[in-house]
């Protein structure tokens, strides 16, 4: 072949691009979700907004996941039955988008913060956060998949 094998070097996330983080983060989610029992699949369409699907291999359940890197809501989202998925230190999170974003809506409206006083939500219809809340983390705990 002519190249010489000169070790793996574990490269810096950072360092990569929008594409390329896509990519590292399906492999590594994929990874994760196997380790629950799930075979995954890419979704090459973004068909209904997903990058995934995930199928359990001894029950059979199956999810329709939009690759994130950080927790989403976003209003083009509504209504398709996606889960997101997201690494976040020594964990992933994969949770039922609307599920989620009802629980938030309905935690800030009894705060007299409705979503739609966010100018983030009003003009582009997403809200997203580098590092989650706390209120967001008890919201996501039930979908934490430990690395």
């Amino acid at each position: 072949m002519g190249t010489s094998f000169s070790g793996f070097a574990k490269v810096d996330y950072q360092s990569l691009n929008a594409k390329q983080r896509e990519v590292h983060n399906f492999h590594f989610i994929a990874g994760v979700l196997a380790s629950y029992g799930y075979a995954t699949y890419p979704v090459r369409d973004d068909w209904n907004g997903g990058d995934m699907f995930a199928r359990h291999m001894l029950n059979g359940q199956s999810l329709l996941i939009q690759l994130k890197s950080r927790l989403t809501f976003d209003r083009k989202y509504q209504n398709k039955q996606l889960w997101i998925a997201f690494p976040d230190k020594d964990a992933v999170y994969v949770y039922p988008h609307d599920e989620v974003l009802a629980k938030y809506v309905e935690g800030r409206q009894g705060r007299s913060k409705p979503l739609d006083s966010s100018a983030s939500w009003m003009k582009d219809g997403i809200v997203h956060w580098p590092a989650p809340t706390k209120e967001l983390l008890e919201l996501i705990q039930p979908y934490k998949l430990d690395v």
